[in-house]
Order: C-alpha cells, then structure tokens, then sequence
C-alpha cells in the first residue's frame, strides 16, 4: 500500500466514526427506540470494518505484511502502542469488539441487539474516538 492507501483508509474510517457521532448526537442522549438501534448497529458494523482495515493498511505501510484479519490487527495495534497505551482495558474493549461485531447478524434478538448497543455506547466509542486521534496526528505529522 502505498501513503494515497492509507489516507482512503483513514477517509473511510473517519467517515464512518462521523456518521455513528451524528447518529449519537441526534439521540441527545436518550435511548434509541428499535429502528434506531438497528441503525446504530449497522453504524457500529461499518465503523468497525473500517477501523480494522485502517489498521492492517498502516502496518503493511509499515512492513508488517502478515496482519490478515481483525483480531490480527488489533492485537498488532495493542501490542504496538497504536491503542491502548494507558491502559489494558482499551485492548479487551477492542477484543470484545471483534466478538460484538460477530453478533451482529444476531441483532434481531433483543438480548444480543442490547448487548451490541451498551457496549457501543459505554466503550467502543470512545474507542474509536482514540483511534481517529491517533490517525490524524499520524496524518498530521506526515503533513509536517
């Protein structure tokens, strides 16, 4: 991949985290009704394929070539510093993500559906939120 790669990476991934903060910002802060959650769900779904793939885009760009799916990614990602450097719990969050994201074609099960959305809500955002930052003050520096 090349850095024109890793910056339509890092666009799709930016895109997607934008439209699940519009999504959360137009509940205000209450809990969505059912279309609501099956819309945050597939937010959730596509914020996430994007992450992974932002991150697998990164580290071929920095010679690792064998990082082959999400779990691969995220571990490369923790291990690295890249997410998770404050804490360990940041590399569960995103593990449980990876697990979370497996569900989501269970989704029509109330149980698994409100699983999905606490999780997105108390944890994951914040995690991609980290995960933006740290894409754009890599774009940044490479800007420099």
């Amino acid at each position: 991949m090349s850095d024109n790669g890793l910056r339509k990476s890092m666009a799709r991934f930016s895109k997607g985290f934008d439209q699940l903060s519009g999504a959360f910002q137009h509940l205000d802060y209450r809990y969505p009704n059912e279309l609501e959650q099956f819309g945050l769900i597939r937010l959730f779904k596509g914020c996430f394929d994007s992450a992974w793939r932002c991150l697998r885009t990164f580290f071929y760009d920095q010679g690792y070539v064998h990082v082959e799916g999400s779990r691969d990614a995220v571990r490369l990602a923790f291990r690295l510093g890249v997410i998770g450097s404050d804490s360990s719990k940041i590399g569960e969050v995103w593990m449980d993500m990876i697990k979370k994201r497996e569900q989501v074609e269970l989704a029509n099960d109330d149980l698994v559906r409100t699983n999905i959305l606490t999780a997105l809500m108390d944890d994951y955002y914040d995690a991609f939120t980290e995960l933006k930052a740290f894409f754009h003050q890599e774009t940044s520096l490479k800007d420099e």
